[in-house]
């Protein structure tokens, strides 16, 4: 006997527990708390009060048997619940101001009243319907990668359901049952390959019943064009993910850490930052590339791959000194900040290949010509500053030096935090120079950025994101909302603008840590979420379009391959056609004709059994061992043990001695599971036909 998996045991304990034989009303159960668990999932904090009433009404719903006893008081209970919730439907609707989410909850509602009236079989229709809902609606309520784990066991139950079903319409409750956990498996799997087929073939279009309804997790709030000193640093608190980032030139992260730069802000009036607007487009080639900027010399070139989510900026984040970038935009265009932006593309996931140039900071610069109207401009009333970069500044031998002292100044006398208590009657750098001293980095940036052009040095601040997370399983970065981060650039006219942080940020110990295996696990859900993201999720008519080419172009290739192949085959046979009249040609011969003998002796051996399939060799092998069996019977037969036709094969065996009949009964055991049983078929034939010997030998 086979012993029962693991699934059936739960099935056969949880078929007892609701008191009913059949088999499909715990399936169901199970069935309507995957769609509830996944639309719950979707989002907790909506259903938190309908959880709370789930739960235990649906624990009493499971014993059907009590259902069934009380049926007239539960019809009548849930009546008049359902006049009650009418209300409720209506207030929650008003309060809530949309649609999804109350009509989530009246699904969570309804299934429970189905569950309690569960007796025909149109009432177990209705029920998968509503599931059917729930899932749809779980799918609505969320871009969550999570979603798909439930989608699939929903999938799953409903095929085992649906299969229960039918068997039991057409046999009854005592019908065989097929393997229904591992047919459901099969079909879910084959269901789901074809509907990625679909889906990546059916064209992408912004339209739809659901299209402009908001999911609340499809924007990232926090990152802004304009820098306000009063208001930035609350973006530090959002956790979202801003882009990942591939390096495609190597594997692991670079030796230092990466600013991600955003948008450089050079007009400061006081109290805000704002962007230049003046701006050019780009160099493009028929390819989709932009040439953005010429290499410089000591520069060490990267390429990187960025999928940035959709937010609401127009702006094109790179890395270090941008070279080129290579992706479909449908207007790119630079402004004289060399900042980046793509108009018209807002609200989209943006993806591109960027061609970076980093270069280390150099040691010193000796000072050249002087530079004048270039990012120099101070607010007014500013004389406590200009005082103040004289002393910082001090005894600097040239620019450069003074640069680094300002920077080397903020990061050592000054505290890093997001509290702040603003004084209002202060400017937002006075009052963060000499008067609170701790603040974020956008306060350190703008004091550096004006410190450096009272010392008459130019200078502008940047915004974008620092480092991120480094998922080595995928080999890219995370960035998210809490990495942003503003630093300086000044410039230098034999060098450019060179990159300055003054904030007392530990890059370090980050960019050094250690991954754990926690980590380490995190780091393959990233690399899975980047995958559902990127070609499920946010998967476009432009998507499609590059998978169509890339596709083209893989077919090309394989096409020239095979013709390769085949050219070299047909050379070789050629080669070893001329051979076969040359004196090697016997030896070619004899290797055919070994393999051919060795392919005939595997294949009585059962490895055809394996190549041929499961249905084909369970037919052959039984045949076989039925064959080995009557060869028994006949050659019993011809020593006197006749098997009469009323005999059962085990009758059979009570004609032969103790120690024979022990034998014989082995032999039939074997052929009772081969041919019966459906198991135990590898080579069988050979041990029947064994026994078969030593059963019959004299004794």
């Amino acid at each position: 006997m086979q012993k029962p998996s693991g699934a059936q045991m739960f099935l056969k304990q949880f078929t007892a527990a609701t008191k009913v034989g059949s088999i499909a009303d715990p399936l169901l159960l199970v069935f309507c708390l995957i769609s509830a668990t996944t639309l719950f999932a979707t989002s907790a904090a909506q259903f938190l009060l309908q959880a709370a009433l789930y739960v235990p009404l649906f624990l009493v719903a499971v014993d059907r048997q009590y259902l069934l006893s009380r049926q007239i008081f539960f019809r009548r209970m849930w009546n008049i619940l359902s006049l009650a919730y009418l209300p409720l439907l209506i207030l929650d609707f008003r309060m809530s101001g949309e649609i999804l989410h109350p009509v989530a909850r009246l699904l969570f509602f309804i299934q429970l009243a189905k569950l309690y009236d569960r007796h025909a079989p149109r009432d177990r229709i209705l029920l998968i319907l509503i599931s059917f809902f729930q899932i749809l609606a779980a799918s609505v309520l969320t871009t969550e990668a999570e979603i798909l784990f439930g989608i699939l066991l929903f999938i799953w139950m409903a095929f085992a359901l649906l299969m229960t079903h039918s068997l039991l319409k057409d046999g009854g409750e005592s019908s065989p049952r097929p393997p229904l956990f591992s047919l459901a498996a099969l079909l879910t799997v084959a269901v789901s390959i074809i509907s990625l087929g679909i889906f990546f073939l059916i064209p992408r279009l912004n339209t739809g019943y659901l299209h402009g309804i908001p999911t609340g997790a499809s924007q990232i709030s926090g990152f802004s064009e304009q820098m306000d000193l009063d208001q930035a640093g609350l973006i530090r608190k959002d956790s979202s993910i801003v882009m990942r980032v591939r390096r495609l030139d190597g594997e692991g992260p670079l030796d230092t850490p990466i600013y991600w730069r955003g948008i450089a802000y050079s007009t400061y009036d006081g109290r805000q930052w704002l962007k230049s607007s003046k701006s050019h487009s780009p160099q493009r080639t028929d390819d989709n590339k932009y040439q953005i900027s010429a290499p410089r010399a000591g520069g060490k070139c990267y390429r990187f791959e960025f999928v940035v989510e959709p937010m609401d900026s127009d702006v094109v984040f790179a890395a270090g000194r941008a070279l080129s970038l290579e992706g479909r935009f449908f207007w790119l265009v630079l402004d004289d900040n060399h900042s980046l932006y793509s108009r018209y593309q807002r609200y989209y996931r943006v993806s591109y290949i960027e061609e970076a140039e980093f270069r280390p900071l150099p040691e010193n610069i000796t000072d050249s010509e002087t530079v004048t109207d270039l990012s120099l401009a101070l607010p007014p009333n500013e004389d406590r500053l200009v005082t103040l970069a004289e002393e910082i500044t001090h005894g600097a031998r040239n620019k450069y030096d003074a640069c680094r002292k300002i920077e080397h100044f903020l990061r050592t006398r000054y505290a890093y935090t997001l509290d702040i208590k603003r004084d209002q009657s202060m400017t937002a750098v006075d009052d963060f120079l000499f008067n609170q001293k701790r603040g974020h980095c956008e306060f350190f940036a703008t004091s550096m950025a004006l410190l450096c052009r009272a010392a008459g040095i130019p200078a502008r601040v940047v915004s974008g994101f620092l480092e991120g997370e480094f998922n080595e399983i995928g080999n890219f970065y995370i960035v998210r909302q809490e990495n942003a981060h503003a630093w300086v650039e000044a410039y230098f006219p034999q060098q450019g603008w060179l990159q300055f942080d003054p904030s007392p940020v530990d890059v370090e110990s980050a960019f050094n840590a250690q991954i754990s295996f926690l980590e380490r696990i995190r780091g393959y859900w990233d690399s899975y979420k980047l995958l559902f993201d990127q070609y499920i999720l946010t998967y476009n008519l432009w998507d499609q379009f590059n998978a169509v080419i890339e596709l083209a172009d893989f077919s090309r290739r394989t096409k020239v391959l095979l013709s390769q192949a085949l050219t070299s085959l047909k050379e070789r046979f050629s080669r070893v056609g001329m051979n076969l009249s040359g004196s090697r040609g016997w030896v070619v011969s004899c290797t055919l004709l070994i393999a051919i003998y060795l392919l005939i002796r595997l294949r009585r051996s059962g490895w055809a059994h394996i190549a041929l399939g499961r249905t084909a060799g369970q037919k052959r092998h039984q045949s076989h061992v039925i064959h080995a069996y009557e060869h028994f019977l006949r050659a019993a037969a011809s020593r006197g043990f006749h098997k009469n036709v009323n005999e059962t094969p085990l009758e059979f065996t009570m004609q032969f001695t103790s120690e024979r009949r022990e034998l014989c009964r082995e032999l039939t055991e074997l052929y009772y599971s081969a041919r019966f049983g459906n198991q135990g078929l590898y080579r069988v034939e050979e041990k029947i036909r064994k026994l078969a010997k030593r059963v019959l030998e004299s004794q």
